[in-house]
């Protein structure tokens, strides 16, 4: 009896320090997804304050930006209908102008797209057509870019010609250098005061589908972070404070 009472005893402590030794495992264990991580890092927390803001402030869609308005050198399709000699491709000048048959030179920057075909419309109609339709197409716009920064192949400052996500100004910088993280990509989007907003997105979600992909706005910057570093939130921190750029990564 007593030998066996000797084993049941041993059993038992060795069952406890297996359960201990898998409670420390399991507890040590954490992920980047900002979908089903714990902690400050998944969170956006540091000393109980909000690193990031929320996601859902970012536009899904390509045209949730408002009206876009004509700069310097964007390229602009302008169609008469039924009048082909004044239609065609112009592409603005540095002064904001264009110049158009019968209509001469006039200045285009500053207005929507709707704007500047009222504006042909009315001209049209003073003195060549009755009730002339036109249409303007803004087909690159010069004006918008998007800053990449960080772990990518190629980082700079790109023009952005047409509607473009994340993923799409990572991939216009040659994508992820291979110390990248792609669960540690931050947006960061100017505030009125000179400060920065931050975004917490997951390029490996995006790709899986099960994280949005938002669309790129003017002055924009994406920064992508080190595998590993454990110094991004605080830095993430300091640029919403406007203590440093983001570019400065």
């Amino acid at each position: 009896m007593k030998k066996k009472c000797h084993i049941n005893f041993l059993t038992l402590v060795v069952l406890g320090l297996m359960s201990a030794i898998s409670g420390c495992s399991s507890s040590g264990s954490m992920t980047d997804d900002p979908a089903s991580a714990s902690g400050a890092e998944a969170s956006g927390d540091l000393d109980g304050k909000k690193v990031f803001s929320s996601l859902s402030e970012l536009n899904y869609s390509p045209t949730a930006e408002g009206a876009y308005k004509i700069s310097p050198n964007d390229l602009i399709s302008i169609n008469v209908f039924r009048v082909d000699e004044l239609s065609g491709k112009t592409r603005v000048d540095q002064n904001g102008r264009i110049s158009l048959p019968l209509i001469g030179v006039m200045s285009v920057a500053g207005l929507t797209q709707q704007q500047l075909e009222k504006k042909l419309a009315q001209k049209l109609s003073q003195t060549y057509l009755q009730n002339p339709q036109v249409s303007v197409f803004v087909e690159e716009q010069t004006s918008k870019e998007v800053t990449v920064g960080g772990r990518v192949k190629k980082a700079g400052v790109f023009p952005l010609k047409s509607a473009t996500t994340v993923s799409q100004a990572v991939a216009m910088a040659g994508g992820l250098s291979d110390l990248a993280d792609p669960a540690r990509v931050v947006l960061f989007r100017p505030k009125d005061n000179g400060h920065f907003k931050a975004y917490h997105l997951n390029l490996k979600a995006i790709r899986e589908g099960k994280m949005r992909d938002p669309y790129i706005q003017g002055k924009d910057q994406v920064i992508v972070h080190e595998s590993g570093s454990r110094l991004w939130i605080g830095r993430v921190v300091n640029v919403t404070r406007g203590l440093i750029s983001p570019f400065s990564f």
